[in-house]
């Protein structure tokens, strides 16, 4: 069987291979928790402000921060997987809200997942 990455370690400490769906859904993660001030080179990266300040706002579609991971997802190189929704999620303690994205490969797969805003 070949191996292809994204890999990781599961608890058992084997090698483990995570699905691309999964994995580009974990660099939207770490972009919506990193600040565009931290990647001078690269501000499209950091989406941690914009997310905040959707955290505020009584919307239920956001299509802005949409646009903003499908343009950092194209910069970055990825190209078979597109954001096709965030949608605001429930309000979490301090202000802060959880946001859930669709995500969608070229196949149709869908993989959903959640992000929260800081």
């Amino acid at each position: 069987m070949p191996t292809a990455l994204p890999l990781r370690v599961n608890p058992d400490g084997k090698l483990d291979q995570q699905d691309d769906l999964d994995a580009t859904l974990g660099i939207v993660q770490i972009m919506v928790g990193t600040s565009a001030k931290l990647w001078a080179h690269a501000p499209w990266f950091g989406l941690f402000e914009l997310f905040n300040d959707a955290a505020r706002r009584d919307k239920q579609e956001h299509e802005a921060l949409k646009d903003a991971i499908n343009s950092a997802l194209t910069r970055l190189g990825v190209d078979g997987f597109r954001v096709q929704s965030v949608m605001s999620g429930e309000i979490l303690t301090n202000g802060r809200r959880k946001f859930n994205i669709t995500l969608m490969d070229r196949e149709g797969r869908a993989a959903f997942g959640d992000v929260q805003s800081a």
